[in-house]
């Protein structure tokens, strides 16, 4: 991914709150991939955005389950110039630390209903 996919994805999360699902899974070279599926606000509304992370490493979640659970401010940095061993990135839910992790890559896509 590049800076400039980045700053797409940190312009569009402000909008996705809601957290639909939560999936961890291991990958074929054992890494881990998640994959969150974020519902906009107000949940008035179907649009959805999937973000896929490749490579996940230190997942920790804080308040997750037991009804409505949401990511307030999650904000992707590129962590590259740290030169850690196979971690780009850096996401953390800035207004209430739901959710932090690391990792090699990621994707995501918006979905309109």
């Amino acid at each position: 991914m590049t800076s400039v996919d980045l700053d797409a994805l940190n312009l569009a999360l402000p909008a996705y709150t809601t957290v639909l699902s939560a999936s961890f899974e291991a990958e074929p070279d054992w890494s881990a991939r998640l994959t969150l599926t974020l519902q906009a606000s107000p949940a008035t509304t179907p649009d959805t955005l999937r973000l896929t992370c490749s490579g996940v490493s230190g997942l920790s979640l804080h308040g997750f389950g037991g009804g409505l659970t949401q990511v307030l401010c999650l904000r992707g940095t590129d962590i590259r110039d740290q030169r850690l061993d196979r971690l780009n990135f850096a996401f953390t839910d800035l207004e209430n630390d739901a959710i932090t992790f690391q990792c090699r890559t990621f994707e995501f896509v918006t979905a309109q209903a």
